[in-house]
């Protein structure tokens, strides 16, 4: 169990970490914690490190958070209320096209969620039949210049059915759920958020967004929530 202040540190870490994916230092931490002096704060660190919530990248380098830091983090995560100017456009996009196929309205609400949310979004009607879009976000993420990433990941797409078939049958069929790491079926620096809806007939599909482990959770998954509402109100 974390101390409060271990917490404090470890999140603003987390955060400040999401917005830069650069290493966060004791200098920064020192600045945003005010009273606690930097000894301190380099001990903490150090203990965070050895509990596996962080890692040292390079020597000299600062911290960066780790699998078990992103589920701490989820785990204790409040999702604020934030303006959805987003829903107000499907809901438009929905009434302007309400005599195109639903199929497509919602393959067009999945293109402007990528756009709001530069992360890519996964459609899975079926076991067989699944459509992709927002890949050159994910694609420009920094994790995605290791070549040796995108050639691992690269394969798991190549084989989507197999891996589609495996793990829509695992999701629960109500809930928003999020994949981390090793449990996300398109390998362990991804997070997967799906959230289910009855929207395409009487075929449950499931909507995905798939970005780095690194992802603004925060808003990804109230914009996820906001759209499952929305579409569970047609």
């Amino acid at each position: 169990m974390l101390t409060q202040r271990q917490e404090k540190i470890l999140n603003l870490i987390i955060e400040e970490y999401i917005r830069t994916s650069q290493p966060v230092g004791s200098e920064f931490l020192a600045k945003r914690l005010g009273k606690i002096s930097p000894a301190t704060i380099r001990n903490e660190m150090t203990a965070l490190t050895q509990d596996n919530f962080l890692a040292q990248p390079h020597t000299s380098a600062g911290r960066v958070p780790s699998e078990s830091a992103y589920r701490y983090y989820l785990d204790h995560l409040k999702i604020k209320e934030r303006p959805s100017p987003e829903i107000n456009f499907w809901k438009n996009l929905l009434s302007q096209n309400k005599h195109e196929s639903k199929d497509l309205i919602l393959k067009k609400i999945a293109k402007e969620m990528a756009n709001a949310t530069e992360e890519a979004i996964l459609l899975a009607f079926d076991k067989n039949d699944y459509y992709y879009t927002g890949f050159t976000f994910l694609f420009g993420q920094p994790e995605f210049a290791d070549l040796k990433l995108i050639h691992r990941f690269s394969e798991v797409i190549d084989r989507a059915d197999e891996v589609w078939g495996e793990f829509l049958p695992s999701l629960n069929r109500k809930e928003l759920q999020i994949f981390l790491g090793e449990a996300c079926p398109f390998g362990r620096a991804c997070s997967l958020i799906t959230v289910p809806t009855d929207f395409i007939g009487n075929r449950q599909t499931v909507i995905s967004l798939l970005g780095p482990m690194r992802m603004n959770y925060n808003k990804n998954i109230a914009l996820m929530r906001n759209l499952k509402e929305m579409l569970s109100k047609i």
